[in-house]
């Protein structure tokens, strides 16, 4: 946990880059396929993800470029 912080003190200032970081670690030590994170405010129409960690092994699909409604109940 300690080089994941480190990693991301180092790259703080690129914030795609910081939660790349963030989701990789979380991923490997979560053994999660897929892992994306973003920012919307509850008023936002949409959810874009503003980065996305996905297994080497598992291959699955990416969203990087997928607009979801942050509206929906799950969002």
């Amino acid at each position: 946990m300690l080089d994941c912080v480190a990693h991301m003190i180092i790259v703080i200032e690129n914030p795609k880059e910081t939660v790349r970081v963030a989701l990789s670690y979380m991923g490997n030590h979560l053994s999660a396929c897929r892992a994306d994170a973003g920012f919307a405010a509850p008023t936002d129409t949409v959810y874009t993800p503003l980065s996305e960690y996905c297994n080497e092994t598992t291959r699955p699909p990416s969203v990087e470029k997928l607009v979801l409604s942050n509206q929906h109940d799950v969002m």
